[in-house]
């Protein structure tokens, strides 16, 4: 009766131990397995990708295109008058603020960071230059900002039936109801046009729209996707009704558009988001 207790608290700690491991091992498995993959499942450059989320409805797509042209507008006005601004600044200030909330002035200097990413980092030294991480919140400002014009061009045509597209303000996280402790980097969530534009709390796989992976060089094109196929396979077995789902992959000066569906993946032509007189 006396070893009971200590019995019992060492075979617990194996098995919490053992589980640790095991998820870690299964976790390396899908990864090796999820890459194995690549060169059979996925269909790369296909050009027709970014078609197939244009909105089909005529009033949407109006919507849509004035929210965009609206947001480079305001993006491209910027960027003469801060051309002289430090990047590292920029992201250093950025980084220093995590509150969730939209910020305007702070989301058009985060972007125009994300814009001079290759050629800052071309700059630096290894040790000093731009990693995986200095994408992050540039790109989830970036895709409030967007929402925010969205957000301001439905209320100007009085459209109702309408949704945002926001970022999770968590950043290299593993989603409530993954079966294992895979990291990813980011993901967005479809929200009512209805709430106010902001980093949304609480990932979960359960609600996860899409998800991203960021790499720092533009090189290593296939990279990502063995990532995203493990990502994607958390998310449909959490979402039984999804037929298909997006994914975005961030190489360094370049976003890939990714279309997972029943027989493969279908990934984009890149979308350059650096201009080369920045």
């Amino acid at each position: 009766m006396k070893s009971t207790p200590i019995v019992s608290r060492t075979k617990s700690t194996g098995v919490l131990q053992n589980t640790a491991t095991d998820s870690r091992d299964v976790a390396s498995e899908r990864r090796k397995k999820s890459i194995s993959e690549i060169n059979k499942y996925v269909e790369d450059s296909i050009a027709t990708v970014a078609d197939l989320v244009k909105p089909s409805v005529q009033r949407r797509r109006v919507i849509a295109e004035k929210a965009i042209n609206s947001a480079i507008k305001e993006i491209e006005g910027h960027l003469g008058t801060t051309k002289e601004r430090s990047t590292s600044t920029v992201l250093k200030r950025t980084f220093a603020n995590t509150d969730p909330e939209f910020d305007q002035k702070r989301a058009v200097d985060s972007i125009l960071a994300l814009c001079r990413f290759g050629k800052q980092r071309s700059k630096s030294s290894s040790a000093n230059g731009s990693l995986e991480k200095d994408l992050y919140l540039p790109f989830a400002d970036f895709v409030m900002l967007v929402a925010q014009h969205t957000l301001s061009a439905i209320k100007e045509s009085k459209y109702s039936d309408a949704s945002l597209i926001l970022p999770y303000w968590a950043l290299d996280f593993t989603p409530s109801n993954s079966d294992d402790d895979t990291k990813i980097d980011g993901a967005l969530v479809v929200c009512s046009a209805q709430e106010n534009v902001k980093g949304q709390p609480n990932p979960d796989y359960r609600n996860i729209f899409a998800t991203v992976e960021f790499k720092r060089n533009s090189t290593g094109r296939m990279d990502p996707f063995g990532q995203l196929i493990d990502y994607t396979r958390n998310l449909y077995a959490n979402q039984l009704n999804r037929r298909f789902a997006w994914a975005l992959s961030v190489c360094g000066t370049n976003v890939y558009a990714c279309l997972f569906h029943h027989d493969g993946v279908r990934a984009s032509t890149a979308f350059g988001h650096r201009r080369q007189w920045i």
